[in-house]
């Protein structure tokens, strides 16, 4: 079976400490046992036939995968201000979480598209852009005023610039990932509800690319 061992979609889900404890290298206690250098090789091989799918090039996110193959917290995360800032946002004193989120920004850039964090403040449009959401996930609207100041992660995101016809083409994503997706076509918006927990970087990138394959959107 090619790359069994990776992290995909289709399995069941890992946490963020799950994955950063395979993909990270601890030179003060051990390098990567066989097992997790099996899933890590597999799931950076699942990534490759998922961005050549849509036409991404490799060359353009080499650097981020590198980042990946062969993060090191040792030499990576060594100061504690970063260790604090990155446990209080993802809940892993980790880099590597930062790196999946960053990789995942890149694909939805190269595709053309632009992303929008729906944040609480006292801003009216973004007073109105929680109410829609609300609405749009039948989720009431003080309870998602409450998950969004009391979270640090990303709750909702909103894809803009993205367009196609059959809605019931994301019905074939997994349904065990825990959360909620909806697009507005009149404004060629995607939204994603993330949930009250965070939901792992890695895992949003190859979510990002599964919808986009399932669409037909190339770079």
């Amino acid at each position: 079976m090619k790359n069994k061992y990776a992290i995909t979609l289709d399995k069941e889900m890992l946490t963020t400490k799950e994955i950063i404890s395979i993909f990270q290298q601890q030179e003060d206690i051990e390098p990567l046992q066989s097992l997790d250098l099996n899933i890590v090789n597999d799931t950076l091989n699942h990534i490759k036939e998922k961005t050549d799918a849509v036409n991404i090039i490799y060359n353009y996110y080499q650097n981020e995968i590198t980042q990946m193959r062969f993060h090191s917290c040792g030499l990576e995360c060594e100061f504690d201000f970063e260790r604090d800032h990155f446990e209080e946002i993802y809940g892993v004193p980790c880099s590597l979480e930062a790196i999946f989120q960053e990789w995942s920004d890149f694909i939805i850039n190269h595709m053309e598209c632009k992303t929008e964090i729906v944040k609480l403040d006292s801003k009216e449009d973004n007073k109105i852009r929680t109410k829609e959401i609300s609405e749009l996930f039948n989720i009431p609207y003080e309870k998602l005023k409450q998950i969004l100041s009391e979270s640090s992660h990303k709750v909702v995101e909103v894809i803009h610039n993205i367009e196609f016809e059959d809605r019931k083409t994301l019905n074939q994503l997994p349904t065990h990932l825990g959360i909620q997706i909806a697009y507005k076509e009149e404004s060629k918006e995607l939204f994603i509800y993330y949930g009250e927990k965070h939901f792992p970087g890695l895992y949003r990138g190859l979510l990002l690319l599964e919808i986009f394959n399932l669409i037909g959107y190339k770079a």
